[in-house]
């Protein structure tokens, strides 16, 4: 690691990746990724990308300082992880619900909600933690659409607040747990359905109708009772 000077002489300790007068710069993708585009840009220039999938074989970087992904639904290989510092925005409060549709996964399986920003690693959503923030939400008041909002607009402004450590590389990282829960888009095409119909409606109406389909699946022997994605606990009530 270096030491380079920003255009606002703030010191950074991010690797170096400027050549000549050239700004370094940021790869920032995923379906929110806009989100921190105001926040990045008053140190770096941004190349960005949407939630496409990126080839980033074909990416240059030569003066890439960071990679930042905020909702991009795409596994990074393994090999280009070391091609600069990958940093991932996460709809949960990892370990737990590691994994696409987090926010629908925390309501299903009594878990806390929250966001992490972490480090990426080979593994999916294993990375060390840099900072989470836990959510209070009410499923009375919250659909699974608000509950993704809601999680979005916590995890940009957890992001804004720690930029300065971020984009300086001088946060601390904490190892994740192995315990946790994971899940795949597999589990979630059992109740795709409902996540639809009831995208808007309360959440406490989508768990009753979750819970009645898991019941029947059950009772037809489709569920491996030892996986934790099926763990359909109510959320506890205040």
């Amino acid at each position: 690691m270096s030491t380079i000077t920003t255009k606002d002489d703030t010191r950074s300790t991010i690797p170096e990746r400027t050549t000549g007068l050239q700004k370094p710069q940021v790869l920032l993708a995923g379906a929110f990724a806009s989100r921190l585009l105001p926040t990045i840009r008053q140190r770096f220039a941004v190349q960005a990308f949407g939630n496409e999938f990126i080839d980033l074989g074909k990416i240059d970087f030569t003066n890439v300082g960071l990679a930042i992904f905020f909702g991009y639904g795409y596994r990074i290989a393994e090999h280009h992880l070391n091609k600069t510092i990958f940093i991932n925005l996460h709809g949960s409060l990892l370990p737990l619900g590691r994994g696409p549709q987090p926010h629908i996964w925390n309501w299903i399986n009594g878990d806390p909600h929250g966001v992490t920003i972490h480090k990426m690693s080979a593994e999916i959503d294993k990375g060390p933690i840099i900072v989470q923030r836990k959510l209070e939400l009410e499923p009375c008041e919250h659909s699974i659409n608000s509950t993704m909002y809601a999680l979005v607009d916590a995890a940009t402004e957890l992001f804004q607040e720690n930029w300065v450590a971020i984009s300086e590389g001088t946060f601390a990282l904490k190892a994740t747990d192995a315990l946790g829960s994971s899940h795949s888009l597999k589990d979630t095409r059992r109740i795709q359905d409902l996540v639809k119909r009831l995208a808007d409606a309360p959440v406490s109406i989508f768990l009753q109708e979750v819970r009645t389909r898991m019941s029947r699946l059950d009772s037809a022997g489709q569920i491996h009772r030892t996986r934790r994605a099926w763990s359909l606990s109510a959320p506890a009530s205040s």
